[in-house]
């Protein structure tokens, strides 16, 4: 096994430390393998915490490995909704706790769409009362944050 030490420049007291079977690597490849791996990971966090993408409730033998590519896809799916509309706004809303928030998360691209499909559902429902719609947008911002 080779155990590889990596320092940031800026934070020298911080180390890093990453083991590998891997002995022909070098040190700056198996620091460069963490961090192409990271947002797999990252993927499967964000599809397991919020999209119910580890339990899947199936009778048949084949629906689990649906259920999960399903999750993939779902997953996938709404950042290809959310990236072009967040081009054109801030596409999140930053919140008092955390000001300098400078890039969206799958929550925030989550409760987008929600809070957009909630919307027009509820538009075709609804009359056009436009003190209805302020209460109404602020019901579904407060809810699409909390889902």
């Amino acid at each position: 096994m080779q155990l590889v030490l990596s320092r940031h420049p800026d934070h020298p007291e911080h180390v890093d430390y990453y083991l590998t079977t891997d002995l022909a690597a070098a040190p700056e490849e198996v620091v460069e393998y963490y961090l192409n791996r990271w947002p797999i990971e990252d993927t499967f966090r964000w599809v397991k915490q919020h999209l119910g993408g580890e339990q899947p409730q199936a009778w048949c033998s084949g629906a689990p490995a649906r259920a999960a590519a399903l999750s993939l896809l779902t997953y996938s799916l709404t950042w290809l909704w959310f990236l072009p509309r967040r081009r054109a706004t801030t596409g999140y809303r930053t919140t008092p706790w955390y000001p300098g928030k400078q890039r969206a998360s799958f929550k925030d691209a989550l409760a987008a769409l929600r809070s957009c499909l909630w919307r027009d559902q509820n538009n075709r429902m609804s009359g056009t009362a436009s003190g209805r719609r302020k209460i109404l947008k602020l019901m579904l911002q407060a809810l699409a944050i909390a889902a």
